[in-house]
């Protein structure tokens, strides 16, 4: 593996092609190309920060290893791997295509040309495949397609062209079609441009050919190996394998003028791009829209060059973020950022709107506690162990001044005259005057305290805070004034602040907010609105407004009241550790999302309407910053003639506000996705979803190559959603069970500065109603429900006049009976009674009274078993618990057997027949446990359950064995009939006994009301 270094280009060279230049027309000549006002870069002498973001398959890649990159009309990024191809939103990667497969699985995708007709060309290993609408088409090699294409590229009429081994070819209506060239038939093509004029290049092995018409001339330049073309203002530049930079002039109508060659050197020996294996690899070339041109190398990392000035401004490596030192690919999308695919991933790079300080050593990861700005342009910073100012690039430590060590600095201020004053922890206070330190004496009635904050006055005068008293220092001589720390403030002061005004504001930790102005000291307290919470920095913007910044959010005073803006009002945090102003009069915050920028317009409608949302710009990784906005001091935050300066997670940064990009325009959202119970579904207008939709998940996407964490979204689905659904960074929402109906879901989207897309994505779709919602459904349920209402009615009547012609039928039977038994009966007594009576012999009265007694015994009789017939009235009054009581209870008292009865449940009517069995059943249970058990106690349960109801009798009896029980055994007729009986009403009987244990007879019949 060879050895690569950063290089400078230190002069050049002319070809040999004009042997009567000398090297200085051809300087000359190079200069002319390159120092005209077109062409010279506009921030060529700018001193860049660039941030690198890559991505490798721990982040969704299918492959680490890219061959190629471009970026559609939509605007999505497209990158070729050794496994396919993907698409990428920004945040997410999403293998390509869904639908169809390639003819091989996970080809090498060696180009990607979006089409300006929304068609998409992709080489997938040896084939040419098109994408249009969802439909692929494939070209095998051969056929007008080359052995082995690796390059695409479409002209201005819509022409795709195709390079690679065998030749050129083109594609117009639907065929493709080889392309001769006059010299270079059949040769290896590897590079293709169209320049401004419409002119079609042609790189072959060591030669370049320009269309003109038809044919193709070439042009009178000599290259080794494969090249990238560069256009540039009239002029092309041909970066080559071989390390070397060709500078073609063009004149006129495109025609060669001169060739100059740039060889890269380090002053002795060509500058080593690659192996010589990778002769015949164009390295990729890009000048981006700044300038700049990049040049990819093979194993050396990425260029950045300075044509106008033939000079490397900067190598990135590994070191530096970039995902690999092996560049195979280069993009600048139309934000401007750079994408490089390497042989390990995907790399963003960025220019980046803040920038890292290295304070102790050129790492960042430095625990920085607090800093402070002069008005040279440097600052002043904590370190550990040590104070550091960094001023134009230089670092000077310092640990100790004036006798005070700086290994705890305990407040730190630099006041109106750019005087730097420390506080030590071992009470002692210096400043730093003429390039030195000098120690401050204090007043002897101050104490020894260490000093933990510091301000200055317009006037002059240094404040010092020393945990328990003020003091106010005049630096020129003008003596000193010691008072004590007011009453009011119980707690620690923070920080002391004098603004423009003569007032000295002070800030403790138990949201009380001192203001000493012109001798009077006023409180405000949460009374006030003072929020909850720990302050953490102050701030007076160019009206005089004072700002205080802390874990409630932004307070200021208004009207002697303190209002405070939070996350209601757009801040992405209500914790806020720093606030500054620029020369803009906006106001900048640092929060644990990172850096946040409020205009003056947006400060002032929120404190007009306390619903206001703040539209504000938010700076984070994507713009540089590494790490997060952290307190551990005061100052976090300082401002000079560079910028903004401070402190983070990882040490010091600096944004400089006359410097920094603009917020993009709100990117537009589109549904990426819809998912019907799991199942992927075609979106189109008016989409009609299956019947019975359990589970709807949308999801969709906002593109934003730069910084897709500031993206945040907002959906609604009319007449489902009350308003807009805030979905944070959430790109999916998801419905369950809606109903039928047609329905109209948006989405909406915002680049993190509060500006939402005027024009929300829409989605409407239709979800069929079921059968049994449909208007002939309930038409038809209506005319079922009248039918079975007035069967039912039918059928209650024909229940009601059965019934009755029932009644009827008994009392006629009744009436019967007692006609022909008791009334006949008691009409031939009456007639024999009267004939006793009337007859005068008394003779034989004694035996015809006897005679009628015993017609009056047989027809009691006959009267009783006609009674017995009917229901006895007494029995329809009684429930069955109290005929089982009346029916058990006196036998066993008798028989001296202890008997209880228990009910559980709630007692109901039954059937009278399920009535009538039980009560057979318990009673014949009863009888054999006297008869057979010699039982002396007898448990009977009645248990009303849902459905059923339980009877269960149980005694302490001999017992027997029920098995060995048969029919015919003479004695135990009894459990075949109540077995009969529990069947006879659809019921279940069972029998449980042992010798010597006593017996369970169970019964369970159907419990339902009697209808």
């Amino acid at each position: 593996m060879p050895k690569f270094r950063c290089i400078v280009i230190p002069g050049i060279r002319y070809l040999t092609l004009f042997p009567t230049l000398s090297k200085v027309t051809a300087a000359l000549a190079f200069g002319l190309l390159f120092t005209s006002p077109l062409t010279r870069p506009a921030l060529a002498d700018e001193p860049a920060h660039f941030t690198f973001t890559s991505w490798t398959t721990r982040d969704g890649l299918s492959s680490s290893y890219l061959l190629s990159l471009a970026q559609d009309r939509d605007g999505y990024l497209w990158v070729g791997t050794q496994a396919g191809l993907v698409r990428f939103d920004g945040q997410r990667f999403s293998t390509w295509p869904r639908a169809g497969a390639f003819p091989s699985p996970n080809p090498l995708i060696n180009a990607i040309l979006p089409a300006r007709d929304g068609s998409l060309w992709v080489v997938a290993g040896t084939h040419v495949i098109r994408e249009r609408d969802g439909q692929l088409t494939v070209f095998a090699p051969g056929n007008g397609v080359p052995q082995a294409t690796r390059i695409l590229i479409e002209s201005h009429d819509g022409t795709i062209w195709a390079g690679g081994t065998g030749g050129l070819a083109r594609f117009r209506g639907d065929t493709w079609q080889m392309v001769e060239i006059t010299d270079a038939a059949g040769a290896v093509v590897n590079a293709l441009h169209e320049d401004d004029q419409r002119h079609l290049w042609v790189s072959t092995a060591g030669r370049i050919y320009r269309q003109e018409g038809e044919r193709f001339v070439r042009m009178p330049a000599v290259v080794e190996g494969a090249v990238r073309f560069v256009e540039r203002e009239g002029t092309m530049l041909v970066a080559s394998a071989t390390s070397r930079l060709n500078v073609l002039g063009l004149e006129g109508a495109a025609r060669s003028t001169s060739l100059v060659s740039l060889p890269l050197t380090d002053g002795n020996a060509p500058y080593a791009w690659g192996r010589a294996s990778w002769r015949d690899q164009a390295l990729p070339a890009l000048l981006d829209s700044r300038g700049n041109l990049w040049l990819g190398t093979n194993g050396a990392g990425l260029l950045r060059i300075d044509v106008s000035q033939g000079r490397v401004i900067s190598r990135y490596t590994e070191r530096d973020g970039l995902s690999g030192d092996l560049v195979r690919a280069l993009l600048e999308d139309r934000d401007g950022n750079i994408w490089v695919a390497t042989h390990s991933g995907l790399t963003r790079v960025t220019r980046s709107s803040i920038r890292s300080v290295a304070v102790r050593s050129e790492s960042t990861a430095e625990d920085i506690s607090t800093l402070e700005a002069d008005s040279s342009g440097g600052v002043w910073v904590e370190a550990p162990g040590a104070l550091v100012h960094v001023a134009d690039g230089t670092r000077t430590v310092f640990t100790e001044g004036a006798g005070a060590q700086f290994d705890r600095i305990t407040a730190m201020h630099t006041d109106l005259h750019n005087v730097l004053w420390v506080a030590t922890g071992d009470g002692r206070v210096v400043r730093h005057v003429g390039g030195r330190f000098e120690a401050v004496a204090l007043p002897r009635d101050f104490g020894e305290a260490p000093v933990s904050a510091i301000a200055s006055h317009p006037d002059g005068r240094v404040w010092m805070y020393n945990g328990r008293q003020l003091l106010a220092m005049h630096p020129e001589g003008g003596g000193t004034d010691v008072s004590r720390q007011p009453q009011a403030i119980t707690g620690p002061i923070r920080f002391l602040f004098a603004d423009s005004r003569g007032r000295l504001w002070m800030a403790a930790d138990n949201a009380r907010i001192g203001l000493l102005e012109g001798g009077a000291f006023r409180m405000f307290t949460s009374a006030h609105g003072v929020p909850a919470g720990t302050p953490y920095g102050i701030h007076e913007d160019r009206t005089g407004r004072i700002w205080i910044a802390g874990d409630g959010g932004l307070s200021t005073l208004q009207d002697e009241r303190f209002v405070t803006l939070t996350m209601a009002n757009g801040l992405p945090r209500n914790r806020l550790f720093f606030v500054t102003g620029d020369d803009h009069g906006r106001i900048w915050l640092g929060t644990s999302s990172g850096l946040v920028r409020v205009e003056r317009e947006e400060l002032k409608e929120s404190l007009a309407d306390p619903h206001h949302q703040m539209r504000l710009q938010l700076f984070d990784v994507s713009d540089g910053l590494r790490g997060t906005p952290v307190v551990r001091g005061y100052p976090t935050a300082a401002r000079n003639r560079d910028g903004i300066w401070f402190v983070t997670s990882t040490g010091v940064a600096l944004i400089d506000p006359a410097n920094v990009r603009d917020a993009f325009p709100p990117p537009v959202p589109r549904i990426e996705q819809v998912l019907v119970d799991g199942q992927s579904f075609t979106v189109s207008p008016d989409s009609r979803l299956p019947r019975d939709v359990a589970s709807l998940q949308i999801e969709y996407a906002a593109l934003n190559l730069t910084a897709p964490t500031k993206v945040r979204f907002r959906h609604r689905l009319d007449g489902v959603d009350a308003g807009w659904v805030d979905d944070g960074d959430t790109r999916r929402t998801v419905y369950a069970h809606l109903p039928s109906g047609t329905y109209r879901f948006n989405v909406a989207a915002t680049g993190g500065d509060g500006r939402w897309t005027g024009d929300a994505a829409v989605w409407t779709f239709v979800i069929p109603p079921q059968w049994y919602t449909t208007n002939l459904f309930y038409g038809a349920s209506a005319a079922v429900l009248i039918l079975g209402i007035w069967g039912s009615y039918q059928l209650r009547v024909r229940q009601i006049n059965r019934r009755f012609t029932d009644v009827l039928r008994e009392r006629a039977r009744v009436a019967r009976e007692i006609h022909d038994t008791l009334l006949q009966n008691l009409v031939g007594m009456a007639l024999q009674l009267d004939t006793v009576a009337r007859t005068e012999d008394t003779s034989g009265l004694r035996d015809e009274v006897s005679r009628i007694r015993l017609q009056v015994q047989e027809s009691i009789a006959e009267a009783q078993q006609s009674i017995r017939d009917l229901r006895s009235p007494r029995t329809e009054l009684r429930d069955l618990v109290t005929r089982l009581r009346d029916s058990a209870g006196p036998m066993l008292e008798q028989a001296g057997i202890d008997f209880d009865l228990n009910i559980t449940g709630t007692p109901r009517p039954l059937e009278t027949h399920v009535e009538q069995q039980l009560l057979r059943i318990g009673t014949e249970a009863v009888v054999n446990a006297m008869r057979h058990a010699e039982a002396s106690h007898v448990r009977m349960e009645l248990a009303y359950e849902r459905s059923n109801v339980r009877l269960k009798v149980t005694d302490d009896g001999h017992g027997f064995n029920p098995d060995a029980v048969t029919r015919d055994d003479g004695g135990h007729w009894g459990l075949s009939i109540m077995r009969e009986r529990a069947e006879q009403v659809g019921g279940r009987f069972s029998v449980a006994s042992q010798p010597q244990h006593g017996t369970i007879i169970e019964v369970v019949a159907p419990g339902g009301t009697p209808a």
